[in-house]
């Protein structure tokens, strides 16, 4: 299952009806109920319970060939929390004002379990763009923006989540050695940015930096995505510093500001 069931009393219908809508959200293709069956490893009555439950709250669609997609509500929901979001109402112009610096695509994403999810995207002006999406899902391990915010967590917790996380390769460049991994994030918290050189997708160049709260926690990341042919020969004037000090503004608005740090 792809969330970590809450301890509370009470709470395990719900866990269930959360867990089988992450499932749905993050399908591929839209499931059948047989789908969710062999991937929650809930029993079918079970499913079928929580799915009737979640269609007559318009959590949850069912379509006429009986496949299942987040439902209408859920739209409502997602369009407030963004609204309400201070990260997001900080992020979003700067956002705007470092794709056009660079010319590229740029996003704003927070950790999610072991993943992070997208709540930005800023198009690059150019025809050939990047098919991310607000709401999709890119892997800690392989991603720039995923890395450079798992750099700056606690060594406990930083160690904990490389530990369990599912290190799966999703090209020929994905690193996929634990102690790989945890050397690079000693430098990408040295250095403050990280990059991602086609680990999460082939022929694309991330580059990411963390942005901090008033505590000085990594809340959320800002990452700008370069095809390789367009990539710049000088990077870090091109990229790195514009991405830092866009994160830096955006940390300052929030009271986290670690520029001297």
């Amino acid at each position: 299952m792809p969330t970590t069931k809450s301890p509370v009393q009470g709470t395990a219908a719900f866990s269930k009806g959360i867990d089988l809508m992450q499932l749905i959200a993050d399908a591929a293709e839209l499931p059948t109920k047989s789908e969710l069956v062999d991937k929650s490893g809930l029993p079918r009555q079970t499913v079928h319970r929580i799915l009737k439950a979640l269609i007559a709250e318009q959590l949850v669609t069912e379509t006429s060939d009986h496949r299942f997609l987040i439902g209408s509500r859920m739209f409502q929901f997602a369009g407030r929390a963004i609204e309400q979001n201070e990260v997001v109402r900080r992020a979003e112009p700067e956002l705007k004002r470092l794709s056009q610096a660079t010319q590229e695509t740029t996003h704003l994403a927070v950790r999610s379990g072991q993943q992070m999810v997208y709540l930005l995207k800023q198009d690059s002006p150019h025809a050939i763009r990047l098919a991310t999406k607000v709401g999709g899902r890119v892997d800690m391990h392989a991603s720039s923006i995923g890395k450079s915010l798992l750099a700056h967590l606690p060594e406990n917790e930083r160690d904990t989540i490389v530990a369990e996380i599912d290190m799966r390769r999703l090209t020929e460049f994905t690193i996929v050695s634990r102690p790989q991994l945890k050397r690079q994030l000693i430098g990408i918290q040295a250095e403050g940015y990280a990059i991602s050189d086609q680990e999460a997708e082939l022929d694309i160049v991330c580059f990411g930096a963390p942005i901090f709260d008033h505590r000085g926690n990594p809340i959320a990341g800002v990452s700008i995505s370069v095809p390789k042919f367009r990539l710049a020969a000088d990077f870090v004037t091109s990229y790195i510093a514009p991405l830092v000090d866009c994160c830096r503004r955006i940390s300052q608005g929030l009271g986290g500001d670690r520029s001297d740090s």
